[in-house]
């Protein structure tokens, strides 16, 4: 089993700490993140592995770039969904997803 995983393991190894450092940007800027730190950091562990079963080396693309923009985005979502009570919060979650979406577009095209 290692031998198949090796790659897909040595990939999500390298970049966890990046997660636990954004979710803590996360949480510097927005109480629910938090308040929720540990679950905002098992999300972006999840869209990590989700991120590398994904990820097609053979296109050229750099798996950190490519796994922080769905981290990134699984956080969003997370704090958006959380934080349904305060408008104005999930508006500017909503509002920094879809930067992210325009992001993901211009960079395929």
């Amino acid at each position: 089993m290692s031998g198949t995983r090796g790659p897909h393991d040595a990939r999500i190894r390298r970049e966890m700490p990046g997660v636990v450092e954004l979710a803590g940007r996360f949480a510097a800027d927005w109480p629910e993140a938090r308040r929720r730190f540990e679950d905002l950091v098992a999300t972006g562990n999840l869209a990590l592995v989700e991120a590398a079963e994904r990820f097609d080396p053979v296109k050229g693309d750099d798996f950190g770039a490519f796994a922080y923009k769905r981290v990134r985005g699984a956080m969003i979502r997370f704090c958006a969904d959380r934080a349904y009570r305060n408008d104005s919060i999930a508006a500017i979650f909503k509002a920094s997803l879809r930067e992210e979406e325009r992001d993901d577009l211009s960079a395929t095209t």
